[in-house]
């Protein structure tokens, strides 16, 4: 929260867009898992705060980890990153962030 904290005081921002976006990393490690595009792979899932241009949040995943798995857990994380007193709205193509950003209409003020 640190980082977002300093980014706000340096310009100050009224909302935030956040960008949830998993990205295949490929590796050569034993112990990897293979992905969806057939290669050896970690998959993060990284939230970006795009007024910013900040990673806000990210979670280290398997490359076998579905990019879609327990956004809205991930997404509610990021949100406790956000620094008081901003707003924002969300959407995801996500099954499980989905019904609760209300079809893209999801307001809510930290």
């Amino acid at each position: 929260m640190r980082w977002s904290l300093e980014a706000q005081l340096r310009s100050p921002q009224g909302q935030a867009t956040l960008d949830l976006d998993a990205t295949l990393v490929q590796t050569w490690k034993e112990i990897a898992r293979y992905g969806y595009q057939g290669y050896k792979a970690y998959q993060p899932l990284n939230v970006w705060w795009a007024e910013h241009e900040l990673m806000l949040h990210s979670e280290f995943r398997d490359g076998n980890v579905p990019a879609n798995f327990d956004n809205l857990r991930v997404l509610l994380e990021a949100l406790e990153r956000l620094p008081k007193g901003i707003r924002g709205s969300g959407a995801s193509s996500s099954r499980s962030a989905f019904p609760w950003t209300r079809s893209s209409r999801r307001r809510w003020r930290r």
